[in-house]
């Protein structure tokens, strides 16, 4: 998946750039300014470094070659980053790399965050749209997932998450409510959270394919974290891995759990809701050419 987003992102560069490469009135306002992504949660993770890969090149595409640099505003599940963007100034100088698990929060009330999601600016999104996640634990906790179900029943399962609103926490979250006896230790970020698990401070963690194949692959090389079950699509490229082939989906864990088809609709309701990850967003009432400029290089 880090392949194909290099490919879109390059794809993206490479129209966009002549479109803005003449307009003098942008050259001169970009010419010699910094602009400042922030992030919505720590170093190292996905977010994080597809955030610096965008830095490294756009700068280059946009008329007067502006420096741009990364801040990481981690809390929250990116709800601090994306308060901070709400209230930059509507310059062009400030560009937030969210989640959209902050909109959804904030939508429905489960958030109670500073902003109005529609004077938000978005840009645009970074991958495909749909993000499936696999569900890991420690090897002493289980290997597979009938071990799995034995083991919570003699004990709780403590999930690493992020804050509240972050994906980490609510599909952790939604497995308590599926069924599944766990509990839940929050962290900043991803980084923290597979640091914790390696040293045995919590047992599993939910996260992203594409995270977990590239940026904490060593984990699994190491049999540090073993995956379990999927939760969303099971992804066409790792049908015929031999690390990830035979993982069962999330309905056979909830077949066992006796979920019940209600709690199943709110889990396909996360699933479509959270597939709004990596959105990158300026502040309300940005100036509609330096909306454009954002739009064609992102």
């Amino acid at each position: 998946m880090i392949r194909s987003f290099v490919r879109v992102f390059a794809l993206l560069l490479a129209s966009g750039s002549a479109v803005f490469a003449a307009e003098p009135a942008a050259t001169n306002f970009y010419q010699g300014k910094t602009i400042q992504v922030v992030v919505g949660f720590g170093p190292g993770g996905s977010f994080d470094l597809m955030a610096r890969v965008l830095a490294r090149y756009m700068a280059r595409h946009i008329p007067g070659t502006p420096t741009m640099v990364v801040q990481n505003m981690p809390g929250a599940g990116s709800l601090a980053a994306t308060q901070y963007i709400y209230s930059r100034p509507a310059d062009g100088l400030f560009v937030g790399a969210l989640h959209g698990a902050v909109i959804n929060g904030q939508v429905t009330g489960a958030i109670q965050g500073q902003f109005d999601p529609q004077k938000l600016i978005w840009l645009g999104q970074i991958g495909s749209g749909s993000v499936p996640r696999l569900f890991l634990v420690r090897p002493e906790i289980a290997t597979n997932l009938e071990e799995l179900l034995a083991a919570q029943k003699k004990r709780m399962i403590y999930i690493g998450t992020a804050g509240q609103g972050s994906t980490y926490h609510e599909f952790s979250k939604y497995l308590e409510i599926a069924g599944l006896n766990v509990g839940i230790i929050a962290y900043k970020g991803g980084r923290e959270i597979w640091t914790s698990l390696e040293r045995g401070e919590v047992d599993a963690v939910s996260d992203t394919f594409d995270t977990v194949g590239t940026i904490y692959k060593n984990y699994l090389d190491r049999k540090v974290a073993v995956p379990i079950f999927w939760q969303g699509e099971v992804p066409e490229e790792a049908a015929e891995s031999a690390t990830f082939k035979n993982i069962p989906p999330f309905e056979q864990v909830a077949a066992k759990l006796n979920t019940g088809e209600e709690k199943l609709e709110l889990y396909r309701y996360l699933i479509n809701v959270y597939s709004l990850e990596r959105i990158y967003a300026l502040p309300p009432n940005t100036a509609a050419e330096k909306v454009e400029i954002g739009r064609a290089h992102v």
